[in-house]
């Protein structure tokens, strides 16, 4: 379904982006932790799950491999 994602294409954090994108003046789209991420270790990166599921972080803007977790 839409907005479900794909292993290549039609995720949501691509669709955001490029509905962004096609304004203009806009140069960069963050979600989660955005370009800050780039600082990160991978390990500090990543948002653990744990059951129910919940996440002990959200850097990852509440898209993870393309699917909505809330």
């Amino acid at each position: 379904p839409p907005g479900w994602g794909a292993p290549l294409y039609g995720k949501l954090d691509q669709d955001l982006a490029s509905a962004l994108m096609s304004i203009n003046a806009v140069k960069g789209v963050e979600i989660g932790a955005g370009f800050a991420a780039a600082a990160f270790s991978g390990e500090d990166n990543a948002d653990e799950m744990r059951s129910g599921p919940q996440f002990l972080s959200n850097h990852a803007g509440g898209i993870l491999g393309g699917i909505s977790t809330g």
